[in-house]
C-alpha cells in the first residue's frame, strides 16, 4: 500500500501542486472576504480524474496487475490519496482564511459540507470508474465542472444538501455516516476491480 501511495504522489505530484494553486489563486480573486472550501472539492474532484487520466497514458495501470499486490491495495491506494488531498487542501485553505488579513474564518459546518462532499465524490466515482472504465471520464468531468463544486440546477445545490444535513444532525453522525458510505464504496470498487478490470 505504501508503495502504491508513493506511486501516487510521485507521478501526480505536479498535477496536485498546479491545480492547487489555481484553485486557491482562483478562490482568492472570486472570494467574496474569504477563501471558499468548494475550491478544495474542486481540486480533489479533478485529481482523480487526472489521476485516473495518467495511469492510463503512462500505462502503469496495467504494469501494477503484473505486480504482487491485491485487488484491495490497489483500490486503497486511490481511495486514500484522493482523501488526503481533499483534507491537506481543506485544511490549507482554511489557514488561509485564518491567517490571510481581511479573511473570516469558516465555520465548523462549512469544513464539515467540503469534507462530505469530497467524501461523497470519491464514494460515487470509484465504482462508476472502476465497473464502466474510462468511459465515466467524460461525464464525470462535465458534471464536476458544471454542476458538482458550483451549485445549483434548477435551484438544486449539492452543497446546500449537503450543508444542511450538517446542520441537521451534527458533523459527528454526518462524519460517521460518511465513514460508512466510503466503506461500502470501497467494497464495490475492489469488487469492481477485481471483475472487470479497467
Amino acid at each position: 500500500m505504501i508503495a502504491l501511495l508513493l506511486k501516487e504522489w510521485h507521478v501526480n505530484v505536479w498535477y496536485t501542486v498546479i491545480l492547487s494553486g489555481i484553485g486557491i489563486l482562483g478562490g482568492l480573486l472570486l472570494g467574496n472576504g474569504s477563501l471558499p472550501l468548494m475550491v478544495a472539492v474542486l481540486v480533489t474532484c479533478l485529481y482523480a480524474l487526472l489521476s485516473v487520466e495518467s495511469d492510463h497514458h503512462n500505462q502503469s495501470d496495467l504494469m501494477i496487475r503484473v505486480l504482487p499486490v491485491c485487488a484491495r491495495e490497489v483500490v486503497g491506494a486511490k481511495y486514500v490519496a484522493t482523501i488526503l488531498i481533499g483534507f491537506i487542501t481543506t485544511i490549507a485553505i482554511t489557514l488561509f482564511n485564518r491567517l490571510l488579513p481581511g479573511f473570516s474564518s469558516l465555520s465548523w459546518f462549512e469544513w464539515g459540507s467540503a469534507v462530505g462532499l469530497i467524501m461523497l465524490f470519491v464514494s460515487i466515482f470509484y465504482p462508476l470508474m472502476y465497473r464502466f472504465g474510462r468511459r465515466v471520464i467524460t461525464a464525470t468531468s462535465v458534471f464536476v465542472i458544471m454542476i458538482f463544486p458550483a451549485g445549483s440546477v434548477v435551484g438544486f445545490s449539492v452543497n446546500g444538501i449537503v450543508h444542511y444535513v450538517v446542520q441537521e444532525v451534527g458533523i459527528f453522525v454526518f462524519g460517521s455516516g460518511m465513514l460508512l458510505v466510503v466503506t461500502l464504496s470501497f467494497g464495490l470498487s475492489t469488487y469492481f476491480y477485481q471483475k472487470y478490470g479497467e
